[in-house]
């Protein structure tokens, strides 16, 4: 059996232009032809079939399609059968949108972009820049201290006082900064308020006091009688007053004596001289950071004044334990140890990246204490500090060849 094409264009070869009633081609013939291809041809309408591969044409515009449009998620169809769709393809992303993860693992050569191997989820995220404060401090060992001895260089054996005051900032630090004393003889120096000699080797060892006349009565905030404190008889003993917390050398103002002033024996403080010192630095106690004249005459009250006097206004022409006497005999003959006195500044502070100074430094010797970084509370860079470090050198350094 010939094929629908074969019929057609046997039909073609052999057509006449104009079809007649009397044609041996009936218009059946050509209905009957192939009733799926041909659809509804009539006598009358056109035959549109001259020289087109038909079977071919209908192959290729049928192919995949589907059999029935349905509407689904975003797409409708009308009445009209107009498809459209919701969602739109424009505008912007919504503030909300964050794509927070993407597995690539799982993508191949083709692979659509907006697949179900993405995992992308629609949570909103937050960002918070939080400002970090930096504050530093630059410390110079060797000008800070932490023990004050009243030392027996010549005179009396004994030593017998009523009190002693170190003023720093308008207040008194031996109040909270000493521990009571132990009392007891040839121990070694530790943390308390004690009688010493120093022995032959050079080592130092505590002394008793007379009775109850405590070598921390010195330093417990009231100015006794004429035996409230008191070392043994011909001990030729000092008096070790060691420090619980550090302070800055520069910062202190006076240091007060208040002498026993009973008959003659007012002369029991002659001979004494005092020593500050750092016992962390110096565990034997063989270099001062400052000493003062020896005393060389009786007087009730004495008054070695630093430097920093001068910021003090509250003076009193009494005895007192809450303002610095006026009433004393006043030296300000001290003498500090190269590289540790007042001109020297205690001076640096880093703060909040700014530089604070009080005084000129004149010292090389710039150790830096501690760089550790900590957070939260203090943020220590140390090649922050290495390079201040550097620049200061450099002007010492500068200062020293002028």
């Amino acid at each position: 059996m010939s094929s629908l094409l074969q019929q057609i264009k046997s039909l073609d070869a052999n057509k006449q232009n104009t079809l007649t009633s009397a044609d041996t081609l009936s218009l059946d013939t050509l209905t009957t032809l192939d009733a799926n291809v041909l659809g509804n041809a009539t006598v009358g309408g056109d035959l549109l079939v001259k020289g087109i591969e038909l079977d071919a044409k209908i192959t290729n515009a049928t192919s995949g399609k589907q059999g029935t449009l349905t509407a689904g998620d975003n797409i409708t169809i009308d009445e009209n059968n107009v498809i459209s769709s919701s969602g739109g393809g424009g505008g912007t992303l919504p503030e909300d949108a964050t794509f927070t993860s993407i597995n690539t693992s799982t993508l191949t050569t083709g692979t659509s972009f907006f697949t179900d191997k993405m995992d992308i989820t629609n949570s909103p995220a937050e960002t918070t820049d939080t400002a970090i404060n930096i504050v530093s401090q630059l410390i110079l060992k060797g000008n800070t201290f932490d023990t004050i001895i009243l030392r027996r260089i010549s005179g009396d054996k004994t030593l017998n006082i009523r009190e002693t005051q170190l003023w720093i900032n308008d207040i008194n630090i031996f109040i909270n900064n000493t521990q009571p004393s132990q009392n007891k003889d040839n121990l070694s120096l530790g943390d308390t308020v004690e009688f010493f000699i120093q022995n032959a080797d050079g080592s130092f060892s505590t002394r008793n006091a007379l009775q109850t006349y405590f070598a921390s009565n010195a330093v417990n905030n009231s100015i006794g009688d004429n035996l409230d404190t008191h070392s043994e008889s011909a001990d030729n003993a000092s008096l070790y007053i060691p420090l619980t917390s550090t302070f800055d050398l520069a910062d202190i103002q006076s240091f007060v004596l208040y002498n026993r002033t009973f008959s003659d024996t007012g002369n029991r403080s002659i001979g004494l001289q005092l020593q500050v010192y750092n016992r962390v630095d110096d565990p034997t106690l063989s270099t001062p950071l400052a000493i003062s004249n020896t005393i060389t005459e009786a007087q009730p009250v004495y008054r070695f004044d630093f430097p920093e006097i001068s910021t003090y206004t509250d003076f009193v022409s009494v005895d007192s334990i809450d303002f610095i006497t006026s009433n004393a005999l006043i030296s300000t003959d001290i003498t500090f140890e190269e590289g540790s006195g007042p001109e020297y500044g205690v001076a640096i502070k880093i703060v909040d990246g700014r530089i604070e100074t009080n005084q000129e430094i004149s010292s090389k010797n710039v150790v830096v204490a501690d760089t550790t970084p900590t957070l939260d509370n203090e943020l220590t860079s140390k090649s922050y500090v290495d390079a201040l470090i550097a620049n200061l050198q450099a002007q010492i350094d500068a200062m020293a060849t002028t």
